[in-house]
């Protein structure tokens, strides 16, 4: 009877002992390590990306010296706002943390401290938004159908190529 719980207990270790590395690995990662994706960073994603699409293709669409400053002096400034915001918003969420850890933490403070962190992410959705459309502003009308037909062209070529029929 003693040899069946020694050998059922080695079993169990054992199979601790093998899957620690594995579940350590991915210690708190319930998405897996996949990158989540906040309605900012997709906002900032994609102003980043239409930027730097439109200035790669400057020559062909046209660019004017001033478009193109524009649009870096647009970039530059997204960012610095993006920055700043989101480093007061961590640090409102240290404040957060400091007031919970307190023996007896301040509900009315705490819901404050949220709001105002809620209230920077809002205001940089904002300001994000707010670049993206100053970005589309501005490139004229035909700029804008020949960066279309850009990317129409090179999505189509990237799938013909990838398809493997060459």
């Amino acid at each position: 009877m003693k040899a069946k719980h020694i050998t059922a207990m080695l079993a169990v270790v054992l199979v601790i002992v093998m899957l620690a590395p594995a579940v350590y690995a991915d210690k708190g990662k319930g998405d897996h390590g996949k990158k989540r994706m906040t309605d900012v960073r997709r906002i900032d994603e994609a102003l980043f990306h239409k930027a730097s699409m439109i200035l790669k293709g400057g020559e062909r669409l046209g660019l004017s010296d001033d478009q193109e400053a524009a649009i870096h002096n647009l970039k530059r400034e997204a960012r610095k706002a993006l920055i700043g915001k989101r480093a007061d918003a961590k640090i409102v969420q240290i404040d957060i943390m400091a007031e919970l850890y307190k023996d007896k933490p301040d509900a009315k403070k705490v819901n404050e401290l949220i709001a105002k962190k809620y209230e920077i992410k809002k205001s940089l959705a904002v300001t994000l938004a707010d670049a993206f459309i100053a970005l589309k502003s501005t490139l004229t009308e035909d700029q804008w159908d020949k960066l279309k037909e850009i990317k129409r062209w090179s999505g189509a070529h990237k799938k013909w190529e990838g398809s493997g029929t060459k």
